[in-house]
């Protein structure tokens, strides 16, 4: 089985004009138990991320700029995640997450 994704091809899953832009690249099906996302943040912006279940794993890889990265835990389960971009130029990165 191959997938062929183009960033020209994807449409936001979700926006906040000025703030952030989130792509699914690969989402979670029952056949692959990895999602990834590609989350661009302009200077100043804030993108706050849903938890994604206990046994998950997050894996962030930065495309351009610089990413600050928030995690709380509660009771051994994942709170919400903030990604901040705390900077001056856009920051762009990847987000994998491993079930």
């Amino acid at each position: 089985d191959t997938c062929l994704v183009r960033a020209e091809d994807l449409i936001p899953t979700k926006e906040m004009p000025g703030k952030y832009i989130v792509w699914t690249c690969f989402p979670y099906e029952d056949n692959r138990k990895v999602e990834i996302y590609r989350i661009d943040i302009e200077p100043g912006g804030v993108y706050v991320s849903g938890g994604h279940g206990e046994k998950t794993r997050e894996y962030v890889a930065v495309l351009e700029g610089e990413v600050t990265i928030e995690v709380n835990y509660s009771s051994n389960t994942v709170a919400k995640n903030t990604y901040s971009n705390n900077n001056a130029e856009k920051a762009s990165f990847l987000c994998f997450f491993v079930s």
